[in-house]
C-alpha cells in the first residue's frame, strides 16, 4: 500500500541512480539507500583490522558481495563476515592465506559459517580447497568430541583418552585411517559414558549388553574397544557372545519390530510406505540395509493380502500394516 505523500505527490528521481521512484521513498531509491548503509558499516568495522592491506581485502569482498547478493543482503551480512578476517588476521601476511592454514585456524565447522568468503577466495584469489586436509579435519574434530564426552579428570575420561592415544597412534603409522579411527572410538564413547553415569569406573558386562541392545549396528568396533580394555585395565570382559550370531540377530530383531511398532502408530498422513517396507523387508526377510535402501515405490505392488516387491528378479511379500501384528506373532 501507498503512503499519503505516494497518493498525493508526483514521483521523484533517486539522487544517485536517476531512478524514478515514490514521493514517500525519500531521496533515494531502496537499492540506494541499502548501499549508503554498506559503505557506512564497512568504513566502520574495517577499523577492527589494524594491518592495511587486509582493510583492502574485506573492502574488495564486500565490493564482490554486493554484486553477488545485493546491497541489502551484503549490509547484513558484514557484522558476520568481518569476524572470518577478524579470525584469520595474522594469516594474512604478504598474500592470501592457504586452505591449510584457513582450515588449521577455523577448522571445518568454522568455515562452513563462511560460505562466501570462501567462494570469494576460491574465484578471485583462486584458492585451491583441500579435499583430504578437510576431511581429515572434520573426522579428527569429531573424533576429539566423542573422546572428551566424559567429565574432565574422571577415570572413564583417561580410558577415551587412552583409547584416543592408541587410535591416532595407529593413523599415524597407517594401518588405520582416521574414518576408521573415528568410527571405532563413537562405540568406546558412548560405552563409557554410560559407565560414567553408573557407580563403576569401568564397564560391567552388562554394560555391554545394553549398549548393544540399542546399537547392534556397532558390534565389531566394540569387540575392539574390549579388546583394549582386556588388555589395559583387566577387566576380563567375555566377548564370545557378541560373535554369536542368534545373540546380535535377537536384538536387530528387536530393535527393527519396535520401529515397525512405532511407525504402526503414526496418523495416516504422516504413514511412510516406503519406511514401511524396508523395515519389514529387514525384519522378516533379512535384508540387509544397503540393499533395503535400493528398494523404490515403483517396486511395489499392492495385492489383496499385503504387499509385493519385486527385487533383483525375486518378489518377496510383506503384510499391509493392518495385518501386521498377526504375522509377527505367527513368526515368532
Amino acid at each position: 500500500m501507498y503512503c499519503k505523500k505516494c497518493l498525493n505527490s508526483p514521483p521523484h528521481y533517486c539522487l544517485i541512480c536517476k531512478f524514478k521512484i515514490p514521493a514517500g521513498r525519500g531521496n533515494y531509491c531502496e537499492s540506494c539507500s541499502w548501499h549508503q548503509i554498506l559503505e557506512r558499516r564497512v568504513g566502520k568495522l574495517a577499523n577492527n583490522l589494524v594491518d592495511t592491506p587486509l582493510r583492502k581485502h574485506f573492502k574488495n569482498y564486500i565490493k564482490w558481495l554486493e554484486q553477488r547478493v545485493g546491497s541489502h543482503k551484503a549490509a547484513l551480512f558484514t557484522a558476520k563476515h568481518i569476524k572470518f578476517f577478524e579470525e584469520t588476521e595474522d594469516l594474512w601476511i604478504e598474500q592470501v592465506p592457504a586452505y591449510t592454514e584457513l582450515l588449521g585456524r577455523l577448522r571445518t565447522s568454522g568455515l562452513r559459517k563462511f560460505v562466501l568468503p570462501m567462494q570469494w577466495l576460491t574465484q578471485v584469489h583462486h584458492l585451491q580447497v583441500d579435499i583430504q586436509a578437510k576431511e581429515f579435519c572434520s573426522e579428527l574434530d569429531q573424533l576429539n568430541r566423542l573422546k572428551n564426552i566424559c567429565l574432565e579428570s574422571t577415570f572413564p575420561a583417561q580410558i577415551l583418552q587412552k583409547y584416543f592415544d592408541t587410535l591416532m597412534s595407529r593413523v599415524s603409522d597407517g594401518t588405520t585411517t582416521i574414518r576408521s579411527a573415528r568410527l571405532a572410538m563413537k562405540p568406546a564413547s558412548a560405552l563409557m559414558f554410560l559407565v560414567s553415569n553408573s557407580r563403576f569406573n569401568l564397564p560391567r558386562i552388562w554394560h555391554v549388553k545394553h549398549y548393544l541392545s540399542h546399537h547392534p549396528g556397532q558390534a565389531a568396533e566394540l569387540i575392539g574397544f574390549i579388546i583394549f580394555l582386556n588388555r589395559n585395565y583387566d577387566t576380563d570382559l567375555n566377548f564370545s557372545f557378541i560373535k554369536n550370531s542368534n545373540f546380535i540377530k535377537a536384538v536387530k530383531n528387536q530393535k527393527l519390530e519396535k520401529e515397525i511398532i512405532k511407525l504402526s502408530k503414526v496418523t495416516k498422513n504422516r504413514f511412510e510406505l516406503l519406511l514401511w517396507v524396508r523395515l519389514c523387508l529387514m525384519y522378516f526377510h533379512k535384508f540387509e540395509i544397503t540393499h533395503s535402501k535400493q528398494i523404490e515405490l515403483n517396486m511395489i505392488n499392492e495385492i489383496e493380502d499385503g504387499l509385493e516387491i519385486s527385487f533383483r528378479n525375486e518378489i518377496f511379500w510383506i503384510p499391509k500394516i493392518n495385518n501386521f501384528f498377526d504375522i509377527s506373532q505367527e513368526s515368532t
